[in-house]
This record gives structure tokens, sequence and C-alpha cells, in this order.
């Protein structure tokens, strides 16, 4: 009879934990992916433009010759509700890469980023009383996985001032959710676990356009269309939706030699994923991010960059029928050397996630401190 109890508990125990979590991973998780270590630390301001960001898809006719590039981003949190705190580390791949000049005007790439990523754990203690028993122990609920967005993307620039571009999407991934709880030694009842895992496929398709004017501006835009995005246990189909759909645009002065200073604008459509079951409220979504990278030097074998930014966005899952927003700011630095076959670009971001509004935040507080390092490598 004991056991029957716990189970019955027990059943209810990742919606306990998953809200006693992180701001950032809630839901389906954290849309981690998208821009490259360089836009990160611009925040996301250049990003329409970046080639090695998968923001748009014009942006790869850029590539003239073969590249590879990965990027790592591991990330510090904290979570402060009153006077209590946790502290996690998150360590992603959050981006990888390549792409190949085609003919003089046209270029290809492929590329693979985490859509959202929910990488995340809880622990809580466990004082309760069941069937006339005290217990005491703790409950774990994990999070390993997420979906990521495999894109193949094909660009063209028939002059030096405009750039087209178009890409078809794959998504695909997985959740592994493993829930236990355990018992002090005094106590009768044994250890539970469980584990399960969730599957998830789908597709889109994106396009976009890159317009420079002169010398000392440009503009650009890009959208995606999102299709199915089915989620499997198994061999069952659990719940099926569509991939949200994005658009947004950007403006970039480069007037100024050295000086490039960049904003960007987009919103996504995450309310298309609600169907997927998940029991707290999704909310579409702005993103909004400038930054400035300036010249600090130059010589004919080795550039050095020196970049700044501040990003604020809305993410797609709330909490307690709230939305979770993100402020986020800092800087970095690239460096080309080799005569351009390699390049290193890293950077800091600062992040501070929370509910309300940036003047009026909620009990709980996430602040984060994410680390970005890309490097790109050429023949």
């Amino acid at each position: 009879m004991k056991r029957y109890v716990i189970a019955a508990a027990f059943s209810v125990l990742p919606a306990v934990a998953a809200a006693q979590g992180n701001l950032s991973t809630q839901g389906l998780g954290y849309p981690a992916g998208d821009l490259s270590a360089r836009s990160s630390a611009l925040g996301g301001g250049n990003a329409e433009f970046d080639a090695q960001s998968t923001v748009n898809d014009a942006s790869v006719a850029n590539w003239i010759t073969p590249v590879l590039y990965v990027q790592y981003q591991p990330e510090f949190r904290k979570v402060t509700l009153g006077s209590s705190s946790s502290n996690t580390l998150t360590s992603r791949f959050p981006l990888i890469g390549t792409a190949m000049a085609v003919g003089s005007r046209a270029a290809i790439a492929l590329t693979s980023t985490n859509f959202l990523d929910r990488s995340a754990s809880a622990v809580t203690s466990l004082n309760d009383t069941i069937a006339g028993d005290p217990v005491s122990g703790s409950e774990t609920f994990r999070t390993l996985g997420g979906i990521n967005d495999v894109r193949f993307a094909a660009a063209y620039r028939p002059n030096g001032a405009l750039r087209v571009g178009i890409a078809g999407h794959a998504f695909t991934g997985q959740n592994r959710i493993i829930s236990q709880v355990t018992f002090g030694d005094s106590s009768s009842f044994i250890p539970l676990s469980q584990q399960s895992v969730l599957a998830y496929t789908g597709a889109a398709v994106s396009g976009g356009f890159e317009l420079r004017i002169r010398d000392i501006l440009a503009i650009s835009a890009s959208g995606r269309k999102g299709g199915f995005l089915n989620m499997r246990s198994g061999d069952s189909l659990v719940a099926s939706a569509k991939v949200p759909d994005r658009f947004g645009g950007s403006v970039q002065f480069t007037g100024i030699s050295g000086l490039n200073v960049s904003g960007r604008v987009s919103r996504d459509l995450w309310t298309a994923l609600q169907p997927l079951g998940t029991k707290l409220t999704t909310f579409d979504a702005w993103d909004g991010g400038v930054g400035a990278e300036a010249t600090a030097s130059r010589s004919q074998s080795r550039l050095l960059q020196l970049r700044v930014g501040a990003r604020y966005r809305g993410l797609p899952f709330g909490v307690q029928g709230e939305q979770v927003h993100e402020f986020s700011f800092g800087g970095g630095v690239g460096l080309q050397f080799a005569r351009d076959r390699a390049q290193i670009d890293a950077g800091l971001n600062r992040g501070s996630r929370f509910t309300g509004t940036f003047s009026a935040r909620g009990a709980a507080v996430e602040n984060a401190y994410t680390v970005s390092v890309g490097l790109r490598v050429r023949p």
C-alpha cells in the first residue's frame, strides 16, 4: 500500500520539480542557437548580416571560400528567490556549420543550431507524511537534450549590392526526462526512478535579402515559415504542432572607417508550440539588439576587432502565467590571423531573466554569465 501511495505521488513530480528549476529552460527549453560568438558579443545587432549566424540565409552569399566553423558556449546561472539561491553550469555547442562558394556569385551552407535547449535540473527536499509515517528525502528532476535546427541554405549575389537566400530546415532532437525520489536511511520506502524519452521531428523553410546602399548603409530582412513539428514517445505520436514563424529586419551603418554599428529587431511566434502539451503558457516574443564593432589593429596577416552590444527579448515559455524576459549586455574580441585562414571570436555576456517588467521584476530572478567562443578555419 505504501509503495502504491508513493508511486501516485511520484507521478506528479515532473510538474512540481520543473516549477522549482530556473526561468530560462521552462517548457520545451531555452532558445540558445542562431547567433555566432561574434554576433552574441554585438547583442545580435548584426545577426542579419553575419554569415556564421543562421538568422538570414542571404548572408551565406558572403562566403567566397570553403569554411568550417564551430562554437562553444558555457553558461553560469544563478537563480534567486527571496533568501534562497541555486547555481548551475550548462555547457552548449549551439552552432556548427560549413559553407562553400558555388561559382563566383553563389554559395551554400549546412548548419546545425540549438533551436531549444532543455538541459536543466532541480533538486528539492522532501519532508512529508505518507500513510501516517513521516518521510524525508529528496526529489530530483533532470532534463537532457532539446530540439536542433539543421539548415541547408543557398544564396546568390547578382551584384555587389544585393544578396538573396533561401533554406530548408529539418528539426530533430529529443528530451530525456529523468525523475528520482530518494529517502533517508531510516525510511522503509524504496527509492523510485522514472525515465522517459520524447523525440521531435519537424520542417520549415526560410528566406531573406540583404541590400547595401553605397558604402555607408545596409538593410536586410528575413523570415521563416514553419511546417509540422511532431512529438513522439517510442512509435506513438504524442502531439503535433507547427514550427514557429519568425520575421525580422536589421540596419547597419559603416560610414566611418573601422567602425560598424548595427541594430536588429525580430518577432517569433512561439505560441505555435502550445499544442505540444506543455502546461506552461507559451508567448510570442520580440527580440531586439544593438552593437558596435571597431577595428583596433590591422596588419597584412592579422586583424583585431573589439565589440560591445546589448539585447532585450522575451522568452517563449512563462512561469505561473507570466512571460519571462531577458536583458543582456556584454562584449568581445575577434582575431583573424594566418592571412584570414583562421579566426577566433570570444565574448562574455551578462544576462538577467525575470518576470514582470524591467523596473518591477517578479520574485524570482535568474542571472547568467555566458561565454561564447567561436572558431572558423578555411583552406
